[in-house]
């Protein structure tokens, strides 16, 4: 009876070390691509633009069904809500635009470790002289 409580106690503890440990994970992202559009300040017209290319770590557990993920870019650190897509071994994350005002949006393939990352506003193009920014790369997963 004791060797059971103890070996309870043991697979209890690994697991709880084990859930607690991938949701502190940090991973290191790298875009290899960055395009956009961009307001040009001189002619007031839309534009395509080339931007920088960045490097950036999310932290958060990818193999839980829904999570908050904190990403953190040399813009901005930025909290999304991520969430299993079905059928696939992918995330989708985003922010909340009621808090933000902004429509970040990562997505991430957990089997080839590319990723998808759009930094825009709400109403950049509509309305707005905002930056949109699409990054596309790999993390370490």
């Amino acid at each position: 009876m004791i060797f059971l409580r103890t070996l309870t106690a043991c697979i209890l503890a690994a697991l709880c070390t084990a859930n607690a440990s991938a949701e502190n994970r940090v991973h290191r992202c790298s875009s290899d691509m960055a395009t956009g559009i961009l307001k040009n300040a001189q002619t007031g017209r839309w534009e395509e633009g080339a931007f920088q290319l960045v490097e950036f770590t999310i932290a958060g557990a990818l193999d839980a069904a829904s999570f908050e993920m904190k990403l953190t870019h040399p813009a901005s650190d930025t909290t999304l809500e991520c969430n299993q897509l079905p059928r696939t071994n992918s995330i989708g994350c985003q922010t909340s635009l009621v808090e933000s005002g902004i429509g970040n949006t990562f997505m991430l393939d957990l089997d080839s470790s590319r990723f998808i990352l759009v930094y825009t506003g709400v109403f950049s193009f509509l309305l707005g002289d905002e930056t949109s920014i699409l990054y596309a790369g790999t993390c370490d997963t």
